[in-house]
């Protein structure tokens, strides 16, 4: 069995699971240490962009490695937020 995975901040594992016992059971499981100080709150949640490397440990079993990010902005500008409760007609929207 392999070694728990040492987390950095901002960074994880899924691992396979072996053991479903139900098809609604998950493929991957594992934890992502999360430093809330780089990222944005926004009324108590955050948006993190999530990207995975499929890896294999040194005893075979394959996983995905996770790094945390704040989500990619064009030319670093704050995108604008929707709230939940406002809602968008398309023909507002140009294209």
């Amino acid at each position: 069995m392999d070694k728990k995975f040492d987390s950095k901040p901002n960074n994880g594992a899924l691992f396979s699971v072996k053991s479903k016992t139900n098809a609604n059971q998950p493929d991957y499981r594992g934890d992502v240490l999360i430093d809330l100080s780089t990222f944005k709150q926004e009324n108590g949640m955050i948006m993190v962009s999530l990207s995975g490397w499929k890896k294999t440990s040194k005893n075979g079993n394959v996983f995905l490695s996770l790094q945390a990010q704040k989500p990619y902005v064009k030319d670093e500008q704050e995108a604008p937020r929707v709230r939940q409760d406002q809602h968008i007609d398309d023909d507002d929207i140009p294209f």
